[in-house]
């Protein structure tokens, strides 16, 4: 009966209040999508099972750009452009966006939380508590974990109260910090030292730079603003539009906190097409990247531990009913493939590069602003553990050498991913 009532509650949850972004991940947007605000949704639980633990990684929410470097850079080749003749009509209203924006970053600061960032994680918190009812409650309490970065530290304060909301009984600890767990791209040495020196991905990332859709986008959108002989003097075109993307990509996630607008300079197919060449630089470097390696994302390997000794604490008897991480793209997308998420699989090869035409990996997908993954586990009385996973509160399967236990539907023994995922 229990958990007829558990599977009707936890349906309900696709009720609750979603964030105020798009019902999917937008192509244009890449990784800086807002986080795609569509319906939670889980396959029912197993006849006598009950949540006994609940955990997560979660990206931060929606920011302010986390650099001033493609303002200032735009600004400058404006003023360059203006000394050469080389500008159109159009480039007094690009500097005066551009300004406009400087002005609202200087006010939030550079790379911190927005408002639509801190409702977007307000409300994942409050959707576990009212999707586990049974799970939280006055005898257990809940852990919150940062990178010490202050954007992942806000998302984790955001995220907390709306758990706390949707689990008011539930003792909620204070948020600390742990950077060897969360931002293990910077205390991995190994890992460090791939990212620096990883030619072949510098090699692939600038043949997607070249391909004939993103030199044709960079040139549409850099001609919007500069007359052609100008372009044609740009080293890097495809970078300089670049810069351009990543204003136009940050303001849906700073909501009303900007009045800047960079639509009238970057359509919409030409930043999808620029947001492909993003796409590349963190399917290389952080994703699947190419066949027959794992040095994207081995360096994960200490968050999917965590992730078992937590559920291996509480399966023993403690208290600790939830533990949420909160970090960044950087360590969302690494521990994707390693769990092997949809989208996170497709590797290439050095002489077939990515293409959104022929791979599925998308950044607004596996990483959206306050994307997340998280493991539901239920248990039952004769001691059996399934596990749940979902990515971005959907549940979906993972790696494809992992067997969903017997009669499920998307569930797996707690035994069968330590196998397939160690």
């Amino acid at each position: 009966m229990l958990s007829a009532v558990l599977a009707v509650l936890a349906a309900m949850t696709s009720l609750l209040p979603l964030p105020a972004g798009p019902a999917h991940a937008d192509p244009s947007l890449a990784s800086l999508s807002p986080y795609p605000a569509s319906a939670p949704r889980t396959a029912p639980v197993p006849s006598g099972y009950e949540p006994v633990f609940t955990e997560s990684l979660d990206r931060h929410g929606s920011r302010t750009t986390a650099s001033r470097t493609d303002m200032t850079l735009t600004l400058a080749r404006i003023a360059e452009a203006r000394a050469a003749g080389g500008l159109r009509d159009d480039a007094d209203e690009l500097e005066r966006q551009v300004r406009t924006l400087q002005a609202d970053v200087r006010r939030i600061g550079v790379g911190e939380l927005t408002p639509v960032g801190e409702a977007e994680l307000r409300g994942i918190g409050a959707r576990v508590g009212l999707r586990l009812p049974g799970l939280l409650g006055p005898a257990t309490r809940v852990e919150i974990w940062s990178s010490g970065v202050q954007r992942a530290s806000d998302s984790a304060e955001a995220f907390r109260g709306g758990l706390a909301a949707g689990a008011p009984s539930t003792s909620i600890g204070e948020v600390e910090a742990d950077p060897r767990l969360l931002r293990f791209d910077k205390t991995d040495a190994e890992y460090a030292r791939f990212l620096a020196d990883d030619v072949a991905a510098t090699q692939a990332i600038r043949r997607v730079a070249e391909s004939a859709p993103v030199q044709a986008a960079a040139t549409d959108v850099l001609e919007r603003v500069f007359t052609p002989a100008y372009v044609s003097t740009l080293d890097d075109p495809a970078a300089a539009a670049l810069s351009l993307w990543n204003l136009y990509a940050i303001v849906p996630g700073m909501g009303d906190a900007t009045s800047a607008d960079f639509s009238a300079f970057v359509s919409h197919s030409d930043a999808v097409a620029l947001g492909t060449l993003h796409d590349a630089d963190y399917f290389y470097r952080r994703g699947p990247s190419f066949s027959g390696q794992d040095d994207t994302y081995r360096a994960a390997r200490v968050l999917l531990d965590d992730f078992f000794a937590a559920v291996h604490r509480r399966l023993k008897g403690g208290a600790t009913a939830g533990v949420f991480r909160f970090a960044h793209a950087e360590q969302l997308i690494p521990f994707s493939a390693l769990v092997g998420l949809p989208g996170s699989t497709q590797q290439v090869t050095p002489g077939r590069p990515y293409s959104a035409a022929d791979n599925p990996w998308r950044g607004g997908l596996v990483s959206p602003l306050g994307g997340n993954v998280q493991w539901d586990v239920f248990r039952d009385d004769r001691g059996r553990v399934l596990v749940r996973v979902l990515q971005n509160e959907r549940q979906v399967p993972v790696a494809e050498r992992c067997r969903p236990a017997p009669g499920t539907r998307l569930y797996y023994r707690l035994t069968e991913l330590r196998r397939c995922l160690r």
